[in-house]
């Protein structure tokens, strides 16, 4: 196999995704009130080298469905999957393996990884085959996937119990993959998805009723949810104000949800 291979086997595994296991860190954090003395740095690593095996899988997978789509795609047709200097055939194969060594490593180190990692399996393939062909849910089911990231760390840690501060994950990762459809708009790549059916004026109320929405979880939550949702409440409401006020801010979190 040459190296331009091996590279574009890496490639199609979109290797720079792994920063959203950050989100698996967080949740960890936030298990363990914040004290970063308690956590199991080895059970993290693992955790990650499990996760992240299937998820390069998971990702290789979704370009195979989305082949034809991703040809007619200025933007994506170069991918290796897409361009065909990766056949979906190997894409297939390699994916399964990714998928044994992940549940194989999981076995051997929590049986709530591997809850979850049977959850983001099942949920991921539906996903693929039919929630992102669906306008809006696409985007809420983005929204649980990183939220579930968080709570998967969460429970590798402690007994997960906050569910209004997951609701409040929900809202805000939905409220951020929304930039995504926003762009979409704005550039006309409507390739994939159903973009006639969203509008900015909908996403920009969505983005102003989280406030609100937000405050009424506060309301309800107990005292440690209800300073996480502030903090991140507070955050979220400097970054929708530096999304319409900078430009510079908006392109970057344009590449980012991208």
């Amino acid at each position: 196999m040459s190296k331009t291979k091996i590279i574009d086997y890496v490639k199609a595994m979109r290797p720079h995704l792994a920063i959203f296991f950050v989100e698996v860190i967080v949740g960890a954090l936030i298990a363990l009130n914040f004290d970063i003395y308690s956590l199991d740095f080895m059970l993290l690593l693992f955790a990650f080298i499990s996760f992240q095996c299937l998820y390069y899988g998971l990702y290789m997978i979704n370009d195979v469905f989305d082949y034809k789509q991703d040809r007619l795609s200025l933007r994506k047709q170069h991918r290796p999957i897409a361009s065909g200097r990766v056949s979906r055939k190997s894409a297939i194969v390699l994916s399964i393996i990714l998928a044994l060594a992940a549940f194989l490593l999981a076995f051997n180190v929590s049986m709530t990884l591997v809850y979850f990692e049977v959850f983001f399996l099942v949920y991921v393939l539906v996903y693929t085959l039919l929630l992102k062909k669906i306008p809006y849910i696409d985007t809420l089911s983005g929204g649980v996937t990183h939220t579930a990231r968080v709570i998967m760390g969460f429970s590798l840690f402690g007994e997960f119990n906050y569910y209004f501060f997951a609701v409040f994950l929900l809202l805000l990762f939905s409220s951020f993959l929304l930039i995504k459809r926003m762009k979409e708009i704005v550039y006309k790549e409507n390739v994939k998805r159903p973009i006639r059916y969203y509008s900015e004026r909908k996403i920009k109320l969505f983005w102003v009723l989280v406030i609100p929405a937000s405050l009424v979880l506060i309301y309800f939550a107990g005292s440690y949810e209800r300073e996480i949702i502030g903090v991140l409440l507070a955050v979220y409401i400097i970054a929708i104000a530096l999304y319409f006020k900078s430009t510079r801010v908006r392109q970057l979190f344009e590449k980012i949800a991208d």
